[in-house]
């Protein structure tokens, strides 16, 4: 074959050939359930494009809203602790306090309890950003959802907190 291969993505090939494709040679395993398995990879895959998308309006990723909305619920943290609180290694909460601080959106200042370790607060523009950014975040999440009727809401969310994995 000459020239580049063709992107073979789940959300490019049709359900019943990816589904045989897998299934053909595991054939103990049910087809229902691993459909189950690729169409929730699927969905979940759509949303995190869609929040993508969302956040990039406000010049965000999903990561740094997350530290935002840490920081708006407790308003002064160490770094250690925002990586706790948004479940992130120590690493990752660096690139992210960077970025943030860099958009001016949170200010790091000397601990009051220990001069060796960094305070983490919203700055003045990161409060004004989250007071414009939650109205329309959680609107904009609650029209995700409007497909669904009240009662597949709560079979959906009942379902999905008994697929939850806990480490």
């Amino acid at each position: 074959m000459t020239g580049p291969l063709p992107c073979l993505l789940v959300s490019n090939l049709p359900p019943e050939l990816l589904l045989k494709s897998v299934v053909t040679e595991l054939s103990k395993f049910d087809g229902r359930t691993v459909m189950l398995s690729f169409g929730l990879l699927q969905v979940s895959t759509q949303l995190i494009k869609q929040y993508e998308a969302f956040f990039k309006h406000y010049n965000l990723s999903s990561g740094k809203f997350t530290v935002l909305l840490a920081l708006q619920q407790y308003p002064t943290l160490t770094p250690t602790e925002c990586a706790q609180a948004v479940e992130v290694t120590g690493g990752t909460i660096s690139g992210l306090l960077n970025g943030l601080e860099r958009q001016k959106l949170i200010v790091r200042s000397q601990h009051p309890d220990d001069g060796r370790m960094n305070a983490i607060c919203l700055s003045e523009a990161g409060q004004t950003l989250m007071s414009d950014l939650v109205p329309a975040y959680l609107s904009w999440t609650a029209a995700l959802m409007t497909k669904l009727d009240e009662t597949e809401k709560i079979v959906l969310n009942k379902l999905l907190q008994r697929l939850v994995v806990v480490e």
